[in-house]
C-alpha cells in the first residue's frame, strides 16, 4: 500500500504533466489557426 502523501504528491505531478500538455496544445492551436487566418484568407482582414 502506497504512502497517502506519495499517493497525492503522485496525482498532482500528473495533474501538472497534464495542464501543461493542454495548455501547449491548447497555444498550438492558436498559434496555427491565426497562421491560417493571415495566410490564407487576406481577403477577410483586408
Amino acid at each position: 500500500m502506497l504512502h497517502p502523501v506519495i499517493f497525492f504528491m503522485r496525482s498532482c505531478i500528473d495533474n501538472i504533466h497534464i495542464i501543461s500538455y493542454l495548455s501547449l496544445y491548447q497555444s498550438f492551436f492558436i498559434n496555427a489557426y491565426s497562421f491560417e487566418l493571415n495566410h490564407s484568407s487576406p481577403l477577410l482582414l483586408s
